[in-house]
């Protein structure tokens, strides 16, 4: 882990002044209205969650149910 930190570092000392332009060029873009309104977006995050979560409700076909106790 301490490799790929030093490598991050190391890159983004050697690239800083592309990125430095890349940053001054992309500051003067507009910015583009979003397409789902607020409400919308987290309604549909909502209904990924809630996929996610259910899909994985069920025990896996081959796999026993809840123990019960003696």
């Amino acid at each position: 882990m301490l490799f790929s930190v030093l490598i991050g570092l190391a890159m983004a000392w050697i690239y800083r002044d592309e990125e430095r332009e890349r940053a001054a060029m992309n500051g003067s873009l507009p910015v583009p209205e979003p397409r789902l309104s607020l409400a919308r977006q987290a309604a549909l995050f909502a209904l990924l969650v809630a996929i996610l979560i259910f899909a994985n409700w069920a025990p896996a076909e081959g796999e026993p149910g809840p123990r019960s106790s003696p």
